[in-house]
Parts: C-alpha cells; sequence; structure tokens
C-alpha cells in the first residue's frame, strides 16, 4: 500500500485517496468505503448533563450505520481552470491558476436522514445527521489532500482555500457548480436562493500558485522546509 502525508493535518494515509475518472475535462472523484469518524460522530453527540439524549449511543449507532452506508454516495468533482475575466474578483485576478471543486455524500442520504425525523425517531435523526455532516467534513479533508497533491505533480501548489461567501462572493456557488458539471455528475442541483441541494454539498475554490510550499493554510510554517514561500507567516520568516 502507498503511503502519503495529509497536505494539513500531518496524518499519514493511503495515497489512492479516491477512485478518479476524468469525463469532459472534469476530474470526478469517487469513495464508496469512505466512513463517518465514529468519535467525532460521538463527541459531537454527547449531550449535556440531564439531557433526554443521554444513555448508550453506540446501540443506536450500530443500528443507524448500515442503512446510512447503503445510502451514502460521496464523491466530488474538480475542474483546473484559469479565471477568465468574467469571473475575475479582488482575490482572484483575471488569470489566476484555480481548482475549482464541488462535493457531496449523495441525495439518498438526505431522505434517509429525513426518514427518522418523520417518524418522530429523533434520537436517530440526529445521528444520522451528525453521521451526514462527519463524512462530509472526512471526505472534504481528503478532497483537500488530492487537490494539493494534482498541484504539485503539475509543478504549482495550493496556497489558498477562498472560502464562499468570504473571500469570494456567494456567486461563486454558481460559479463552481456550473464549471464543474455538477447537476450532471454527482446530481447536485443549484436553486435560485443559493442553496445546494442535496444539501450536504459545498464547493471549494483552491488558488494555486508557482512558489507556494503545496500545504493549505492550516499548517505550522516554522516547521516547513520551503524558506522561501510568499505565504510564510512574517514571524516564522
Amino acid at each position: 500500500m502507498r503511503m502519503t502525508v495529509h497536505p494539513v493535518n500531518g496524518a499519514v494515509m493511503e495515497k489512492d485517496i479516491f477512485d478518479v475518472t476524468t469525463r469532459k475535462g472534469i476530474f470526478l472523484l469517487r469513495k464508496k468505503t469512505l466512513l463517518p469518524d465514529r468519535e467525532r460522530v460521538f463527541a459531537c453527540m454527547r449531550p449535556v448533563p440531564g439531557s433526554s439524549l443521554t444513555g448508550d449511543l453506540e446501540e443506536e449507532y450500530q443500528a443507524v450505520l448500515p442503512g446510512f452506508l447503503r445510502c451514502a454516495d460521496p464523491g466530488a468533482a474538480v475542474c483546473f481552470t484559469k479565471t477568465g475575466p468574467a469571473d475575475a474578483d479582488g482575490c482572484l485576478p483575471e488569470g489566476s491558476s484555480t481548482a475549482l471543486a464541488i462535493a457531496g455524500v449523495g441525495g439518498r442520504l438526505a431522505e434517509f436522514c429525513g426518514r427518522f425525523f418523520r417518524e418522530e425517531a429523533y434520537v436517530r435523526g440526529l445521528l444520522a445527521d451528525t453521521m451526514a455532516n462527519v463524512l462530509l467534513f472526512t471526505l472534504t479533508s481528503e478532497l483537500d489532500a488530492w487537490v494539493s497533491e494534482q498541484a504539485a505533480a503539475a509543478g504549482t501548489g495550493a496556497a489558498r482555500i477562498l472560502e464562499i461567501p468570504g473571500a469570494l462572493p456567494v456567486t461563486w456557488q454558481k460559479t463552481v457548480w456550473e464549471k464543474t458539471k455538477a447537476e450532471e455528475l454527482l446530481g447536485i442541483h443549484w436553486r435560485e436562493s443559493g442553496v445546494l441541494e442535496p444539501e450536504k454539498s459545498l464547493t471549494r475554490v483552491y488558488l494555486l500558485e508557482e512558489g507556494s510550499c503545496g500545504k493549505l493554510p492550516v499548517h505550522d510554517c516554522s516547521v516547513c522546509g520551503r524558506k522561501e514561500c510568499m505565504y510564510r507567516e512574517k514571524s516564522q520568516m
């Protein structure tokens, strides 16, 4: 098994993160075996003392897990491109190299979670919803690692993740959705209200630049060997 180091948290992991195919110039990433981090799920679900949710969650978790895994379909679509004049922004001048990505855990999973609430099985509903959130978080972390690896192989580095909204206006969400052909490839819909459906979906814009160390921002610059990296903290020069 080939191993690599995660560019954000330094964890050692399998190098072949996803099953990857290319369609219409877009990378389609799938990982059917991706599991929600059980410890993270339980940490999110631990109730305050005296809550009605007190008790052993393990039995509920084991009851929910088989159906959850049958319905989960984690995947992402990634497009490597340059910013055109129509999309240029303060953080992304025209010609900026970017990776545009959209990720989700599947529409059947949203239906699976909602069914528990309709049946008034609220603990299982909350548990399934938390599991879906954690699965999306795990998928996104592995997506970050994959984009960083691909950018490095192309001779650039993944310098920053530009948040939507925040660093980029919310209109960029539709831009990413369109350019990644997310409706066709992943079944993710964009509504005029600006909402992605299924709701357990998100967009990501990575700024790619030569001279970047290739690690995404949440890393310790003081232990990074790329002394010339333009994103190095000034206090760690």
